[in-house]
This record gives C-alpha cells, sequence and structure tokens, in this order.
C-alpha cells in the first residue's frame, strides 16, 4: 500500500489546526505550547497508522478513531470534571466530522478523484489539503460575516433616534450609548458629537473658526476641555445647548464636545449618564 506520508502529516496539521481555532472560538480553549504539540502528534501518529487498521483489522477501526478523540482531548486541557471532558470530546468529534464532511461534498459535487491523501486536478496530484485551505477561507468568510452580523444587531440595542435643539434650531440623529463615555465639563456629563452633525445645527459657525479653536465663538458655557483616549490627550470644543430630545423625553441643557471626525453609522456618542430612566 503506497501512502503519502507528508500529504497525511499536512492534511491532519491543518484539521488540528481548523479544531483548535474554532475550540478557541467557541469554548474559550487555549492550551499551551505543550499540550498542542501533544495534540498534534497524537493525531499524526494515528492517522498514519490509520490506513493500516483499516486493512487488517477494519472492525475495529471505530472503536481505534474513537480512541484516538479520547486521547487528543484528554491532553488539551486539565479537566475540572468527567462531564467538561465528555463535552470537549463531543465538541472536537462534531468539528471534526464538520470539516471531513465539507471535504466530501467538495470532492463529490466537483468530481475531484482521490486516493491515498492525493487529489487530482486535470491530472496533476496535489494534497488534500488544498481542499482543506479552500474550506478554511470559506469558514473564515463566514465566521468574519456572524461575528460582523453579531456585531451590528448588538449595536442596535444601543442606537436612539435623537433631536438635537439649540437656539430654534433643530437637527435629527443617531445617537448611540456608550457605557465607556465618561467625559465631564465642570461634573456635567459630554455627550460627543461629529463635525458635520454640529454644523448642521449650527450652520452660521465656520469649520475653520471650530478648527483653529477661536475664542469669539457665540456658544453657551464654551470652553475648550481635554478628552483622554487611547491616542493621547486632545483638546475638544465643549459648549452647552437648550435641549435633547431622546424618545419624545427632552434633557435640557446638555453639554457636548465636538469632535473631527464622523463615526459612521451614527452620529452621536450619549453619555453614559444621560439614559437615566429612558428606554
Amino acid at each position: 500500500m503506497e501512502l503519502y506520508i507528508e500529504y497525511v502529516i499536512l492534511d491532519n496539521v491543518l484539521i488540528d489546526i481548523y479544531i483548535l481555532s474554532m475550540m478557541r472560538w467557541t469554548m474559550s480553549l487555549r492550551p499551551n505550547r505543550y499540550r498542542r504539540l501533544a495534540f498534534f502528534a497524537i493525531s499524526i501518529i494515528s492517522a498514519l497508522i490509520v490506513p493500516y487498521v483499516y486493512l487488517y483489522a477494519n472492525s475495529v477501526l471505530i472503536l481505534y478513531k474513537l480512541f484516538a478523540f479520547l486521547l487528543m482531548t484528554l491532553v488539551l486541557k486539565k479537566y475540572r470534571s468527567i462531564g467538561e471532558y465528555i463535552i470537549h470530546i463531543f465538541v472536537s468529534i462534531l468539528f471534526t466530522s464538520l470539516i471531513a464532511g465539507l471535504c466530501y461534498g467538495i470532492l463529490i459535487g466537483f468530481g475531484l478523484k482521490t486516493q491515498n491523501n492525493a487529489l487530482f486536478i486535470f491530472d496533476t496530484e496535489l494534497p488534500m489539503s488544498i481542499v482543506i485551505l479552500v474550506l478554511y477561507g470559506v469558514m473564515w468568510l463566514i465566521k468574519m460575516c456572524i461575528v460582523y452580523i453579531y456585531k451590528n444587531i448588538k449595536k442596535q440595542k444601543y442606537l436612539y433616534n435623537i433631536e438635537l435643539i439649540d437656539n430654534g434650531q433643530k437637527v435629527k440623529a443617531i445617537g448611540y450609548y456608550d457605557s465607556g463615555n465618561c467625559v465631564e465639563n465642570s461634573n456635567n456629563g459630554v455627550s460627543i458629537v461629529s463635525i458635520n452633525l454640529f454644523q448642521k445645527l449650527h450652520n452660521d459657525i465656520s469649520i475653520v473658526d471650530l478648527l483653529s479653536g477661536k475664542e469669539n465663538i457665540m456658544l453657551k458655557n464654551m470652553k475648550y476641555i481635554s478628552i483622554d483616549s487611547i491616542g493621547g490627550s486632545k483638546k475638544y470644543l465643549s459648549c452647552m445647548i437648550d435641549a435633547i430630545r431622546i424618545n419624545d423625553i427632552t434633557i435640557h441643557n446638555p453639554y457636548l464636545a465636538i469632535t473631527y471626525k464622523d463615526f459612521g453609522n451614527f452620529d452621536v456618542i450619549l453619555h453614559k449618564d444621560i439614559l437615566g430612566g429612558i428606554k
């Protein structure tokens, strides 16, 4: 029997990386370097023996594979209970079956020929890992889509239709409630507004004056305050406006700080205390 050892090793390493990455994502599993090496070693050695078990002891093939999974899962971490160990075994087998089933589906769907861990495309012999790498790309794309959708669904819970009111001018906007916004001006909470939205509210004020820090701009309680961020501390123009309406509730004399950028799908970062009693 001809066995492509390098193909077996490459295929199993890629599958094992997939299993570990998925278990890290779903089970928060983070084995150390030695546990990962033991996991890879058991997987590769057992995979090299599988063809011989298939030929000479086919009746125990399923038991042999199950035993390999038991060992591979056992070395990944120190389990607190037998129940936790069984759950990790189940998840490990589930992810392995998933990628194996997807590979088989691709082979059948495209009518690709295989032999001894080798894949034949246009009469060219390639390792089966080519299919696995394609699956990695697809699974990564699906994962990124799920994360993106989840983040946006979560963010929607904190988005509010709001209206800024000052000097008789009104402008509708989307406010994002951020519990991490602790900015204050003279012990008053400060919401952060994009410069584009602020100009809609005060179209009589030049953006040049705002950017240059001109002191004679006619705004209530205007002053420049420091806001700390990852990039360091910066000065922002802060002022008071007449009101903010959120869900038909009016908050009088709130403070705003103007940032010189847009936020994307919202216009204002609401202060953490501004939503007291508002749902």
